[in-house]
């Protein structure tokens, strides 16, 4: 799944490499019980195009995303539980056990009372994945129903590797399902939110308050309206009358596609679409297999 390249050419992808039972857990994870209680079906794996060799990588979380930070360690979502990371630089297939070294992993747990303790654990699907390169920290996004809270509307968690502590940030409503993520030039963090068929952007920078569940920074988001098919008995509904389903998202930082730096792009799943935003002029493009 999602296959990314690293600096050195290799091509990194998540993928099972055992069963999913407890006993199967690599010893160097044994003394974590929430990774020996909660074992996955997904680790990792790369091909050397030099070596013309595969190289499979047992882990002590799940996997499903993954993406590079600016120092090369490889952050993963699809995990419950955690988040985890793995650093290339301190793995050396020549030294098996090398394999637990380079990573490392970081349950998510939240301060939610402001009292600087970490009180509240939260669990469902890390869907996507993102470093953002202006503070260091590493964003994932929780869509609710995947084995989290019934009712939510799901969070966007960051993770602050420093000082290993967590935060959760849900989108007021009506939004809800925040799925695909990543991060703008800017470090702000953008969202598809699958649920309610809008278009997310987040900014950490204007939270009163980042302690708390989820609620406590309704000033941090900016959503948008995405054009597409609409359910006509919910027409004055607003944005949830989206008949849209937006699957994931990804930010054009370098302006691959010519229509600008940080343009968005969103997966219009039922539109069959792919639907760029850009945030500089608030101008929406919608393009599918009959032209523009």
């Amino acid at each position: 799944h999602n296959p990314m390249m690293d600096a050195e050419g290799r091509v990194w992808l998540t993928t099972q490499i055992r069963r999913q039972w407890a006993e199967d857990t690599p010893a160097w994870c044994k003394q974590d019980a929430v990774i020996i209680e909660k074992s996955h079906h997904r680790q990792l794996g790369y091909y050397d195009p030099k070596a013309k060799r595969w190289q499979l990588l047992d882990t002590c979380y799940g996997t499903h995303h993954l993406q590079f930070d600016a120092d090369g360690v490889l952050w993963t979502s699809g995990d419950d539980f955690v988040i985890g990371g793995f650093d290339p630089r301190k793995f050396d297939p020549a030294k098996p056990e090398s394999e637990g070294a380079a990573q490392r992993h970081s349950e998510v747990r939240i301060d939610s009372d402001g009292d600087g303790k970490v009180d509240q654990s939260i669990v469902g699907f890390h869907y996507g994945v993102i470093p953002n390169p202006k503070d260091r920290s590493v964003w994932s996004a929780v869509p609710p129903g995947i084995s989290s809270a019934p009712g939510t509307p799901g969070w966007l968690l960051r993770y602050d590797p420093a000082t290993d502590r967590h935060e959760a940030f849900s989108p007021p409503a009506p939004g809800t399902g925040p799925r695909g993520v990543d991060v703008d030039t800017q470090g702000r963090v953008w969202t598809a939110l699958a649920g309610s068929g809008q278009l997310a952007m987040f900014d950490r920078a204007k939270c009163k308050q980042t302690w708390g569940t989820g609620a406590q920074c309704a000033e941090g988001w900016t959503t948008w309206e995405v054009p597409g098919p609409r359910v006509a008995a919910l027409a004055d509904a607003g944005p949830v009358a989206s008949a849209d389903m937006f699957y994931y998202l990804w930010v054009d930082q370098f302006d691959t596609l010519g229509l600008g730096r940080d343009t968005v792009i969103v997966n219009g799943t039922n539109s069959d679409a792919l639907i760029a935003f850009q945030p500089a002029t608030g101008n929406v493009f919608v393009s599918d297999e009959a032209g523009p």
